[in-house]
C-alpha cells in the first residue's frame, strides 16, 4: 500500500471515527443485541442485518483494520459448514447451509467490529461497573488480545503459505487439508495466545492485581478518548 493511499485511509477513518463515535456501552449493546438476534430472526429480515454488518466492516476498515482475517475465517467456515451438510445432509438442504452460512458470519462481525473500534479504557470502565473487577479484567483483556490474535494468525499464515504449506483458499475447500491447517496455523496461534495469557498474568502480579479489593484504573483524560 502507497504512502498517499495509507494517508488517505487514515484521513478517512479520522471522519469515520470523529462523525459515528460512541461510547464503549452502546458498542457492546450493539455486539450483544446483533450477535443474539441473527440467529433468532426470521430469514426476511437478513438482508437488514447484512446492510449493518456491511456498515461495521466499513467502519473497521477505515479505522485501518485488516480485513484479511474475515476473509480467511469466511473461507474456512464455509468449506467446513459445506462438506458438514454434504456429508450428513442432501442437496436439497443446501439453501439451509448458505442460511447458516450466513448467520454465522454476521454473528463473528459485531465481535470484530468491537475489538477494533472499542476504547479499551471505557471497555475496562464499563465492565467493572458490571462484573466483579476480577472477571471484568478477564473480559477486557481477552476484548483486548483480538487484534493480537488477528495479526498473528495472519502472519503465521503468510508464514506457513511461504513454507508451502497447503492451505489456500482453494486448498482448504479440501477436507483432506484441514489437519495440516491446524497444525501449521492454529497450533502455532494457540501457543503464542497462551504465551501472552502468562505475560498478562506476571504483568498483574507484579502490580499486585487483586491485593484489593476495589483497585484503581488509569482514567484517560478527555481530550485523549
Amino acid at each position: 500500500m502507497s504512502l498517499d493511499s495509507k494517508r488517505r485511509q487514515s484521513s478517512l477513518g479520522n471522519c469515520w471515527r470523529n462523525g459515528f463515535e460512541f461510547g464503549s456501552g452502546y458498542k457492546l449493546l450493539l455486539v450483544v443485541l446483533m450477535t443474539c438476534s441473527v440467529f433468532v430472526v426470521p430469514f426476511v429480515y437478513l438482508p437488514w442485518f447484512s446492510l449493518l454488518a456491511i456498515g461495521l466492516i466499513l467502519h473497521g476498515y477505515f479505522l485501518g483494520a485488516s480485513l484479511k482475517v474475515l476473509l480467511i475465517f469466511g473461507l474456512v467456515q464455509t468449506a467446513f459448514t459445506l462438506t458438514l451438510y454434504l456429508i450428513f445432509h442432501t442437496a436439497a438442504d443446501f439453501p439451509s447451509a448458505l442460511e447458516a452460512l450466513l448467520r454465522l458470519f454476521l454473528a463473528v462481525v459485531p465481535a470484530w467490529w468491537f475489538a477494533v473500534a472499542a476504547n479499551p479504557d471505557q471497555t475496562a470502565s464499563l465492565l467493572q461497573r458490571l462484573l466483579p473487577y476480577r472477571w471484568a479484567f478477564v473480559v477486557a483483556a481477552s476484548f483486548n488480545m483480538l487484534p493480537f490474535m488477528m495479526t498473528e494468525l495472519r502472519e503465521i499464515y503468510d508464514l506457513q503459505r511461504l513454507r508451502g504449506a497447503r492451505i489456500s483458499p482453494q486448498q482448504l475447500s479440501n477436507p483432506k487439508h484441514w489437519p495440516e491447517f491446524v497444525r501449521c496455523v492454529l497450533a502455532p496461534l494457540l501457543i503464542q495466545v497462551i504465551k501472552l495469557s502468562q505475560q498478562l498474568a506476571l504483568a498483574a502480579r507484579s502490580r499486585h492485581f487483586g491485593r484489593h479489593s476495589n483497585p484503581t484504573r488509569w482514567q484517560p483524560p478527555k481530550e485523549m478518548e
